[in-house]
């Protein structure tokens, strides 16, 4: 799923979307307990 789908998906803008994930990523590299439990949850789920 490209980011303009998941736009669609959430009703908003691709830009947005890109932003999310920039975010995202920034606080997974900085927030070792937020990495720990993002881990924690795709295993759980076995999400890739």
């Amino acid at each position: 799923m490209n980011k303009s789908q998941v736009g669609r998906l959430f009703q908003t803008q691709h830009t947005t979307v890109i932003h999310g994930v920039r975010k995202t990523e920034e606080l997974l590299s900085n927030n070792k307990e937020m990495r720990f439990l993002v881990e924690r949850i795709s295993s759980k789920y076995k999400l890739q």
